[in-house]
């Protein structure tokens, strides 16, 4: 019958080869021994709807958009990442040798190892941290609830909170740069008996503060406070020196209120006094 060559009257015994034309040369399309056809390499793909599973692919230049990824049980390993918006879970991974930027991780149960992790925007929850054997340098930590154990810290910038620290097993060398160190003085003559308040200062952010005196004469010292600056509103201390002529001493405030001054009165020859405050935060 016309067409015998390619239609047989018992169809199992129909049989037909594929060709392909590569632009110059047409070839049979490979297959393997169970008859599916063999892919070499593939320059580009618009669009895959559905792929039931793949065993192995041995590189991906680049992939533009995967619209959707239900799981993924294990990656051994992923050498580049440039960007990831979203990964709801990851259950392992067991390397990942650089990661640019990650915008939001939901969860991620475990990771073994990561070499390098140039930013992360945010993490919403970790579980735990056993131990971290190394962290060279964090610029700012806001707030750590727990933290089991850290080998070595080379350098904290800032750190906003700590709830409690338990133990330290090393010995830790705190320099403080600087105190906020406050001096003032003054040199007041006072005629015989006469009176005169001098360096009133707001002490209410001040640690420790004192006043030296060095009095060329017979003189009484008081140191007085106030809450205000207002002169009737300022009454004597518990600490009050009386100075013979050409000597010193220093005076203490024992009670505290914010504003705080010396008030002197020479002895009937006058004197001289020089004054000085001293404070650090």
């Amino acid at each position: 019958m016309p067409n015998n060559i390619v239609f047989n009257n018992v169809a199992r015994q129909l049989k037909t080869e594929i060709y392909g034309n590569d632009g110059t040369t047409t070839r049979v399309v490979a297959v393997d021994s169970s008859g599916k056809i063999l892919i070499g390499n593939l320059d580009t793909i618009n669009t895959i709807s559905y792929i039931a599973t793949v065993d192995t692919v041995n590189y991906v230049a680049a992939v533009d958009t995967v619209d959707y990824v239900a799981a993924v049980d294990t990656v051994d390993e992923v050498a580049n990442v440039s960007s990831v918006d979203t990964v709801d879970e990851v259950v392992n991974v067991s390397s990942v040798d650089t990661v640019d930027e990650v915008v939001n991780v939901s969860s991620v149960d475990t990771v073994d190892e990561v070499v390098n992790v140039s930013s992360v925007d945010t993490v919403d929850y970790v579980a735990a941290v056993d131990t971290v054997d190394e962290v060279a340098n964090v610029s700012s930590v806001d707030t750590v609830d727990e933290v089991a154990n850290v080998s070595s810290v080379d350098t904290v910038d800032y750190v906003a909170s700590v709830h409690t620290v338990t133990h330290v097993t090393d010995t830790v060398d705190v320099k403080i740069v600087s105190n906020d160190y406050t001096e003032s003085s003054s040199v007041v003559v006072l005629a015989g008996d006469a009176s005169a308040a001098v360096l009133s200062m707001d002490t209410s952010e001040k640690n420790m503060y004192s006043y030296y005196i060095a009095s060329s004469g017979a003189a009484t010292v008081i140191v007085q406070i106030s809450p205000t600056t207002t002169n009737s509103y300022f009454i004597d201390d518990a600490t009050s020196a009386v100075m013979t002529a050409n000597s010193t001493t220093v005076l203490v405030p024992e009670r505290f209120l914010k504003y705080t001054r010396l008030y002197l009165t020479a002895g009937s020859g006058g004197a001289t006094a020089s004054v000085y405050y001293n404070s650090h935060n």
